[in-house]
């Protein structure tokens, strides 16, 4: 039987991030009858698991990751059903989406990364891309997860079209983010998120900060979201 949400008990800040990534993709019409994507660095699935559990009509998820163990493969499999796997290698099958959710930081070789998952995406494929932005609030906290950089937003558009992707669509994210993560991390330099500040910017400073992400463009934003495609 897969698992729900429920039964993960995860963190309501994770259940918003995994609801308002399927949220964009359904408004770009990526969550479609018959999809079959991919999530690299994927982690235990969550995302996949929630995505298939919300939406019968897609048809299949690969979950990748090249830190998986034996264990991790048997354990995170377990009960998945056939329309949910877990891989260590890289995937040979290719995909109409491809996920990259808080991860291309953790590749030391970036462009490296993005050229071969270009290689797993069907031409006309998207890529989802979800990364840290601003250089200048890299902090201790991002070293500790084994982050290499923060990017702005030109940058990854460059890294993302040397790669050969089409940009479709390319936004700061998170701006009223960005003065508590200098203020708490980079400046002072903490290096475990505190569960009170968490609250405190979860009741007070997260709608507001959505709020201004459907009405405007920010011009800078704690996170950049770029969606891609794989030309025809």
């Amino acid at each position: 039987m897969e698992r729900d949400r429920d039964s993960l008990k995860r963190h309501p800040w994770e259940l918003r991030r995994c609801d308002f990534f399927g949220r964009v993709l359904a408004d770009a019409g990526l969550l479609h009858p018959g999809l079959d994507f991919l999530d690299a660095g994927a982690g235990d699935g969550f995302v996949a698991r929630s995505w298939l559990a919300a939406h019968p009509e897609l048809h299949s998820a690969t979950c990748w990751d090249a830190a998986y163990s034996e264990e991790d493969l048997a354990n995170y499999g377990a009960g998945g059903g056939d329309r949910i796997v877990f891989v260590r290698e890289p995937p040979s099958g290719r995909f109409e989406l491809v996920l990259l959710l808080d991860v291309l930081e953790h590749i030391e070789d970036d462009a490296e990364a993005l050229s071969g998952l270009m290689r797993t995406l069907r031409p006309g494929g998207h890529l989802f891309l979800f990364v840290p932005a601003l250089k200048f609030l890299f902090s201790d906290l991002d070293a500790l997860h084994g982050h290499y950089r923060r990017y702005a937003l030109g940058e990854l558009n460059t890294l993302t079209q040397t790669a050969g992707f089409e940009i479709i669509r390319s936004r700061y994210f998170d701006i009223v983010g960005v003065l508590p993560w200098w203020l708490l991390n980079t400046l002072m330099g903490a290096t475990t998120f505190n569960p009170l500040m968490i609250r405190i910017y979860d009741a007070v400073f997260a709608p507001v900060s959505r709020l201004i992400d459907r009405m405007i463009t920010p011009p800078f934003g704690k996170n950049i979201l770029l969606v891609a495609k794989r030309p025809d």
